[in-house]
C-alpha cells in the first residue's frame, strides 16, 4: 500500500468514526450533552476534528501534518481548518459547505484543493499547546470513543 494510500485509509475511517459517533446517540449518550454539539457534525467541527485527526495521523505514523487555520476572502468572520504537509491537503469537514456539494473527505495537492480560492490561510501550526486552547483535550472524550473503534475495525 502507497504512502498516500494508507493516509486515504486512515483518514476515510477516523471521518466514519466522527460519523458513528453522531448517528448513534442512543449507543453514545454520553457524547450528547447539552452543548456538544455533536449532532451538527461536520458543521462548526473542522478545528476539533483537523486536531484529533492530526493526533491520530501522529499515533499512525505520520507526524508531519500541520493544522491551517484560514479566514474567508472579501472581509468575512468566518474560519475554516484543515491539515497539509504542503504536499496534500486533509480536509474531512468541506462537505459542510456549499449546500454539502463538496466530498465528505477531501485529499488532494494544495493547488487542487477546492476551497483555496475562497479562504485565506492566516495559520499553520503543528499543536495548540495551551491546554485551554486545546480540541483534542476539550474533545478527549470523543477521541477516545474514536480511538476505540478505530481499533476494534468496526468501520
Amino acid at each position: 500500500m502507497s504512502h498516500l494510500q494508507d493516509i486515504t485509509t486512515h483518514v476515510t475511517r477516523f471521518r466514519k468514526a466522527m460519523e458513528t459517533l453522531r448517528d448513534q446517540p442512543e449507543v453514545y449518550p454520553h457524547l450528547h450533552y447539552c452543548g456538544s454539539n455533536l449532532n451538527t457534525f461536520p458543521t462548526l467541527w473542522c478545528d476539533y476534528t483537523s486536531e484529533m485527526l492530526n493526533a491520530y495521523l501522529k499515533s499512525k505514523g505520520y507526524p508531519n501534518f500541520n493544522i491551517v487555520t484560514a479566514f474567508k476572502l472579501r472581509g468575512s468572520r468566518k474560519c475554516h481548518v484543515w491539515l497539509t504537509d504542503d504536499n496534500i491537503v486533509i480536509d474531512i469537514t468541506a462537505d459542510q459547505f456549499g449546500k454539502r456539494k463538496y466530498p465528505k473527505v477531501l485529499i488532494c495537492p494544495p493547488s487542487e484543493y477546492l476551497l483555496k480560492d475562497q479562504y485565506r490561510k492566516i495559520l499553520s501550526i503543528e499543536n495548540i499547546t495551551h491546554s485551554h486552547h486545546d480540541p483534542v483535550q476539550q474533545k478527549h472524550h470523543i477521541y477516545q470513543e474514536i480511538s476505540q473503534l478505530l481499533e476494534v475495525e468496526m468501520l
